[in-house]
C-alpha cells in the first residue's frame, strides 16, 4: 500500500508542476526600462536563436515605414484586429516562442499581450513606453531602418 501512495504522490506532484509551469507569462517593461527590454531581447536571442518574435504594432505607412528597428515584424493594430493578428501569428509562429511587443505609445501592447495569452502564447514581453522612448535606449541593439522591405506584413 505504501508503494501506491508514493506513486500517487509523485503523479500528483508532476501534475501540479505541469499546471503551474503553463501559466501565462506577460512581462512588462516600463518606459525607463528601455535598456532592460533591449537586453532581454539580446540575451534571449543569444540563447534561443530563432525562438522569438519581434512585433511592432505601429501604423504601417505613417510610423513603421518612416523608421523601425530592423527585424521587427509589423502589424498595424489600428487597421486590423486582435483576431486577425492572432491568426497570423498562429500560422507563422509556434506558441512556445517568446513574443516581444512594442507600439507607438504603450496603449495597445497590454491589450494585445492579454489577447495573445488568451489564445495560448505563454511568453510575452511588452514595452510600455512606446517606440520613441525605446529609440532613445537603442545604443547598439538594433539598426533603425526605413521602408517596408523587412516588415513581414
Amino acid at each position: 500500500m505504501t508503494k501506491i501512495k508514493v506513486i500517487f504522490s509523485m503523479l500528483l506532484i508532476c501534475f501540479l508542476c505541469g499546471i503551474t509551469g503553463c501559466k501565462k507569462q506577460i512581462q512588462t517593461f516600463s518606459s525607463p526600462q528601455g535598456k532592460a527590454f533591449f537586453e532581454a531581447i539580446d540575451q534571449y536571442s543569444q540563447k534561443n536563436e530563432h525562438n522569438y518574435v519581434l512585433l511592432d504594432l505601429r501604423k504601417r505607412d505613417a510610423s513603421y515605414a518612416n523608421g523601425h528597428f530592423f527585424g521587427f515584424m509589423n502589424y498595424d493594430i489600428e487597421q486590423g484586429s486582435l483576431e486577425e493578428l492572432g491568426n497570423h501569428l498562429q500560422r507563422m509562429h509556434h506558441k512556445k516562442k517568446t513574443i516581444f511587443i512594442i507600439d507607438e505609445d504603450g496603449q495597445a501592447v497590454e491589450q494585445v499581450a492579454s489577447y495573445l495569452a488568451s489564445i495560448g502564447y505563454r511568453k510575452i514581453r511588452v514595452y510600455l513606453g512606446g517606440y520613441q522612448a525605446l529609440l532613445s535606449y537603442n545604443e547598439q541593439y538594433f539598426q533603425v531602418v526605413t521602408g517596408l522591405e523587412d516588415c513581414d506584413c
